[in-house]
């Protein structure tokens, strides 16, 4: 055992025993300490409080005496910074070596942290919050950091909010509004100190903040930060040379350590002054603590969890890395395999999920480029031997899909405000420098053999740079940044060894984008072609295996289905050449966005996506209407997994015998039955239908007056019972519409006399009463009867079968045939010729797995011009 790992007599227990004594665990519980023994702790608190204080030269009062009050006095920092200092090993300073000064340095952090809440008066509030949510004294100490983040997050965010928070700091008072002058914690040189402190035994410092529990840091770094920005601005004399290099291996080795609370500070602070760490600062402490850094961040990356150490933000990737990388040092070769992928999925994973904004990725993934880069270059200039290392390198960036990600993140990147900012050139150059480094590493041969499976992908990419070229039109914007992508493209192939593969590649055919397509290396021309990225496909198969099929990871679902959902129609009928019925299939399905502020926009979505809102759609609506938000919270649940799941967790809300808990029940089983999970569901839907059917033909009850033979259309009983019903179905706009405009009864004599409308004409007309407004389809089979008979006397027999269509897309076979009482067969003819007329789209539907049928979804995708053209003689009641 040496004297490190010894019991000091003076400064208490050296770091590897401390640590595991206020790790987090340790704190879950409350000790088991009576009345009496805690206030004797408490008392005895009280007075080594007081005689730290003593210590500063001052000792004040003025506050109460309870809980973290207790710690709130300006002098206790000071008095901590005189005890912390004479913690030294072999003359050096080593605060953190032994628990004596790792508890003076946590004294500090939540002194300062309790002091910034009463001068920003936000104490009481953290004080009851503590109380409130707090269930041990992790937790609260957890809410303690997550106080004092949020209140430097907000004077970073707002303006005047620094000079605000140097007056509450007590280092300058700029403005008098704020309030009285505040006491500083301590002369300026004391806060120099404490930086010089932490920086002699930095290596210390992160291990203890890594492994031990220690809250409320970021008001610590934040000082260190202003006291360094106002000595390098000159506005406080300062001898020392190196403070803001310091600072800088402070800051970074904070990052590897700091909790999810603190990291939008660090962001804060990092972004108005990069050009701190422009340059590497040389902070080697010994081969160990370098080793201990890399795998410090690799254990951070892998880490799943979502508490006080989880993965860190993707904006402190590129101080992380150019504090690891920049200045690499012998020995951590063996690390960089690792740390390359996790940094790679990390990223991956911001872009999939939209973590942050499109134009933030890209810079945080050019200067990963850029230190990754300079990481090869290392190991090239050094000449390194260990081809094991280099081979596992290479592995590890062909198994993340290096190329894919550097084309695609080249290709999600929009057109800079300004042609001063160009960042798309930065990053082509520093991928093509990546990968040429890259190949230096192994031989020639074995580097081309590692991303030879990669060359069809740099052919489709190739093709779809001239397609958008072709979608741009030629403009200036577009041919800039058809040179960069271009550039970047034969760049990386020409690094990777691929010149001959790369040549002629363009031209009036391309290369299928779909990664399974049976026939990838086969030309086909471009017929397919999304309207929005340039994504080409040889077939319709191909475009709907690849949309229903693929990985987020998937350039087509990347650039259309996440980054850049919203499409337009219009362009994808003039690029591909094809009419409006296979622009509608080129997609799973689509539909009309009504308060999108593009004409023309729709989005798309999986078929798996379509069916979850028709198969839970309606059973969440009625839980938001009878338990409000709490039951759409647990019924939403269901909706956010990848797999069927039974909604038996509406069995736990309240039971009672009214209606509206019948009708959750009922749907809850008559949903089950939807998808296929009971299998006597498809008898179950034949026999309602066949008893629709029939109940539909059967005689009417009353007396309903036949077709009259005047001009108008209609006997005016006729006429009234169809505007009751429409206005009991859906609103008083339709019913007014129904009786006003004359082209929604006949058109003529002979559309009157003529038992059977067009199938396109009846669709328009049930189009445009669903359109106007929805309402509740009428409950009284009595009421249903009457609404039959009365539009077979005005429209004809087939206008009957569509009278009680449900509302817009949620529409199936089934459920149009249950609504028009029709069998399933007799009611695809009328909606192919919609679909035809451009007025619905089809979208087929694989089996399910326990071999039901197929089946075919119908949705509404016609324009709002449409609909509304339809109206010209419709206006509000209220406005009459």
């Amino acid at each position: 055992m040496t004297d490190y790992d010894r019991v000091h007599p003076q400064w208490g227990r050296p770091l590897e025993q401390y640590v595991q004594a206020w790790d987090i665990n340790s704190l879950q519980t409350k000790p088991g300490w009576g009345s009496h023994t805690e206030s004797e702790i408490r008392h005895r608190a009280r007075i080594a409080i007081s005689e730290i204080c003593s210590l500063g030269g001052k000792n004040r009062s003025e506050y109460n005496r309870k809980t973290f009050v207790e710690l709130g006095y300006p002098e206790l920092v000071d008095g901590c910074l005189t005890l912390i200092k004479i913690v030294r090993t072999s003359d050096k300073a080593t605060p953190f070596r032994y628990e004596y000064g790792y508890l003076c340095f946590r004294i500090i952090s939540i002194s300062l942290g309790v002091c910034l809440l009463h001068r920003a008066k936000l104490f009481d509030a953290a004080i009851d919050r503590m109380r409130a949510e707090s269930a041990s004294q992790a937790k609260m100490l957890t809410i303690f950091s997550e106080e004092i983040a949020q209140l430097f997050f907000t004077l970073l965010s707002i303006d005047e909010g620094i000079d605000r928070s140097d007056w509450m700091l007590g280092l300058r008072d700029v403005n008098r509004q704020f309030g009285p002058s505040q006491l500083p914690f301590t002369l300026i040189h004391e806060h120099m100190q404490l930086l010089s402190l932490l920086f002699s035994d930095q290596k210390d410092f992160s291990r203890a903040l890594f492994s031990a529990y220690c809250p409320g840091v970021s008001a610590v770094i934040y000082l260190l930060w202003r006291c360094v920005k106002l000595c390098h601005d000159g506005i406080f004399d300062n001898q020392e040379p190196d403070l803001v290099s310091m600072f800088c291996h402070i800051y970074n080795r904070y990052c590897l350590v700091a909790p999810t609370c603190d990291e939008p500070i660090l962001v804060l602070i990092y972004q108005p002054n990069s050009h701190w760490w422009a340059e590497p600062h040389q902070s080697s402490v010994d081969y160990e603590d370098e080793r201990e850094k890399i795998i410090l961040y690799n254990r951070r990356m892998a880490s799943t969890g979502i508490g006080w150490l989880s993965r860190p933000s993707v904006f402190l990737i590129p101080a992380i890395l150019q504090f690891l990388l920049l200045g690499l040092c012998d020995g951590v070769e063996d690390l960089l395999p690792r740390l390359f992928g996790l940094t790679i999925d990390r990223l991956w994973m911001a872009r999939t999920n939209n973590e942050i904004p499109e134009d933030e990725v890209f810079k945080v993934c050019l200067s990963t480029v850029i230190f990754m880069n300079a990481a090869l270059d290392h190991l090239t200039e050094k000449s390194y031997s260990n081809q094991s290392v280099m081979t596992k390198i290479i592995d590890t960036l062909v198994h993340h899909d290096i190329v894919d990600f550097t084309i695609q993140t080249l290709f999600l990147y929009k057109c800079p405000p300004s042609p001063s900012e160009e960042l798309d050139n930065c990053f082509a150059n520093g991928s093509i420098r990546m990968f040429e480094a890259a190949s230096k590493l192994i031989p020639e041969e074995i580097f081309r053999l590692k991303f030879k499976a990669t060359t069809p992908d740099l052919r489709k990419y190739i093709c779809q740079v001239f397609d958008q070229l072709q979608m741009d039109g030629g403009h200036a914007a577009g041919l800039r940044r058809f040179d960069i992508m271009t550039n970047c493209i034969l760049g990386i192939g020409y690094a990777l060894g691929m010149e001959e593969d790369l040549d002629n590649v363009t031209g009036n055919f391309g290369f299928c984008i779909y990664a399974r397509c049976a026939n990838p290396y086969e030309w086909a021309p471009r017929q397919y072609l999304c309207s929005n990225c340039g994504v080409m496909y040889c077939s319709i198969m191909c475009q709907a295996r690849d949309w229903t099929q693929g990985s987020m990871r998937e350039f087509h679902i990347m650039s259309c289905g996440n980054a850049m959902s919203r499409v337009e129609r219009p362009w994808m009928q003039a690029n591909t050449k094809f009419g409006p019925n296979i622009s509608h299939c080129s997609y799973s399905a689509q539909f009309w966005h009504a308060e999108d502020v593009l004409e023309g926009g729709v989005f798309e979505i999986g078929w798996e996506e379509c069916m979850a809102w028709l198969r839970f759609g309606g059973i969440l609506a009625i839980a938001k209407g009878k338990f409000e938000s709490l039951g759409q919270n647990i019924v939403s649940l269901i909706l956010g997994h990848d797999e069927l799941r039974l909604p038996e967790i509406l069995r736990s809300l309240r039971e009672s015998d009214s209606r509206e808990d019948k009708v959750i029940r009922y749907e809850a089983e008559e949903l089950k039955k939807h998808v296929g999970i009971v299998r006597q569901f498809g008898t179950t839907a034949e026999i309602r239908i066949r008893r629709d059917c029939e109940e539909a033909e059967a005689p009417c009850v009353g007396s309903i007056k036949r077709k009259s033979k005047n001009e108008e259309g209609g006997g005016g009983r006729s006429k009234k019972l169809v505007a009751i019903a429409t206005r009991e179905k859906y609103n008083d706009k339709v019913a007014s519409s129904h009786r006003n405009y004359p082209g929604l009864r006949a058109q003529n004599d002979t559309t009157r006399q003529n038992s059977l409308c067009s199938g396109t004409f009846v669709i328009r007309s049930t189009f445009l009463s669903i359109s106007v407004g929805e309402g509740k389809l009428p409950s009284n089979p009595k009421v249903k009867r009457g609404v039959v008979g009365a539009v077979r006397d005005l429209w004809g027999g087939s206008c009957v079968h569509f009278s009680n269509f449900g509302p817009k897309w949620e529409l199936d076979e089934y459920k149009i045939a249950k609504a028009a009482m029709l069998a399933p067969d007799d009611v695809r003819i009328p909606v192919n010729i919609c679909s035809t007329a451009n007025k619905l789209a089809l979208q087929a539907v694989p089996k399910y797995a326990d071999g039901q049928p197929a089946r075919t979804v119908y949705l509404w995708v016609d324009e709002e011009a449409f609909v509304l053209g339809m109206l010209p003689a419709v206006s509000d009641p209220k406005t009459k």
